[in-house]
C-alpha cells in the first residue's frame, strides 16, 4: 500500500461509489501509478466479496516490494530533476532557435493559462465531490460517535506515529 501524503488520502484509496481499486502489488504497481491511483484505478464494484477478494491479496512480501518501487520511482526529488532537466532542454531549444515570433509565443503563453485554469478549476471541483462523497460522510459519522470517534482517533494518531504520514 502506498504510504499516503495525508488522512483523508488514505481514506479516499479504501474506495468510493465510482468502485473499489486492486490490490496493490509489483504487477500492478507501475500501472495504477500511471493512473495516479485516482478514480481510473477504481474498476471494480463494491461489493462485499469484491473486497474480500483483494483483501485475500494481501501479501506482506509483495505489499514491501511494491513500497520499494513506490520509494525508488515516486520520488519528489526524481520528478523535481526531471522537470529541472525539461525546462533545461527547452531554454537550450529556445536559444538554438533562430527566430522568435512574440504573437506565437504569446499564444502559447496564453493556452497555457487557459489549460492551467482549466486544470486548477477540475481540482476545486474534485475536492468538492471528495469532500461530499460517500467515504467522507461515513469518515465524519464514525469520527462524530461518542464511543467510536475518540477511539479512530487515536488510531489514526498511532497510526501516523508509526509509518509516518
Amino acid at each position: 500500500m502506498f504510504n499516503a501524503p495525508s488522512g483523508r488520502a488514505a481514506l479516499e484509496a479504501l474506495g468510493d461509489n465510482a468502485g473499489v481499486g486492486a490490490m496493490v502489488t509489483p504487477d500492478n504497481v507501475e500501472a495504477l501509478r500511471q493512473l495516479n491511483c485516482g478514480i481510473r484505478a477504481l474498476r471494480h464494484p463494491v461489493h462485499v466479496e469484491t473486497i474480500a477478494a483483494e483483501i485475500a491479496r494481501y501479501s506482506p512480501v509483495r505489499s514491501a516490494q511494491a513500497s520499494y518501487w513506490i520509494r525508488k520511482n515516486a520520488l519528489m526529488g526524481r520528478v523535481v530533476d526531471q522537470l529541472v532537466q525539461l525546462y533545461e532542454e527547452v531554454i537550450e531549444e529556445h536559444r538554438q532557435s533562430a527566430t522568435v515570433n512574440i504573437g506565437e509565443e504569446m499564444r502559447a503563453a496564453a493556452e497555457y493559462l487557459r489549460q492551467l485554469k482549466m486544470l486548477t478549476t477540475r481540482i476545486q471541483q474534485d475536492l468538492v465531490d471528495f469532500h461530499h462523497s460517500s467515504t467522507m460522510r461515513l469518515h465524519d459519522r464514525l469520527v462524530g460517535l461518542p464511543l467510536i470517534g475518540p477511539r479512530l482517533k487515536n488510531l489514526a494518531r498511532f497510526a501516523a506515529a508509526r509509518w509516518g504520514k
